[in-house]
């Protein structure tokens, strides 16, 4: 599993804050199977679900056809405004009768790309960043 730019490029550095992030999966079935499940959780430090992402949401694996061997699967997610830190994620697999779980598979790092540490004295609670507009 890997995480790529909208430009298909893996950035050593992290990704920026709402940046359309592509998590590449690459399985290899030795069995053959009509149940593929694949779901990603995101998680904050805390290890509290920000979000998941799930086969179960599309359509790619209805199918009625026995699948064995290799397959890579992209989930694209766009406009997920995470505050700068590492996410662990969880990678949860069900295929052919058997379940596997990585946690954390790996950490997805959101850098710091608008300077918040400089524009506040603190971090306020929360994981997620939105679009809000303050008036009177």
């Amino acid at each position: 599993m890997s995480f790529l730019s909208e430009t298909n490029n893996f950035c050593e550095n992290g990704y920026d804050i709402g940046e359309s992030i592509i998590f590449k999966i690459k399985i290899n079935l030795l069995l053959e199977s009509t149940y593929i499940k694949i779901g990603v959780g995101v998680n904050n430090s805390l290890g509290e679900r920000v979000t998941t992402l799930h086969t179960d949401y599309s359509e790619i694996f209805k199918k009625d056809k026995l699948l064995k061997g290799e397959y890579t699967v992209y989930c694209k997610i766009e406009g997920l405004n995470l505050k700068p830190g590492a996410y662990p994620i969880k990678l949860h697999l069900n295929a052919a009768g058997k379940e596997f779980i990585l946690e954390p598979a790996f950490y997805l790092t959101i850098k710091d790309n608008f300077n918040f540490s400089k524009t506040t004295n603190h971090f306020h609670n929360g994981s997620v960043l939105c679009n809000q507009y303050w008036y009177e």
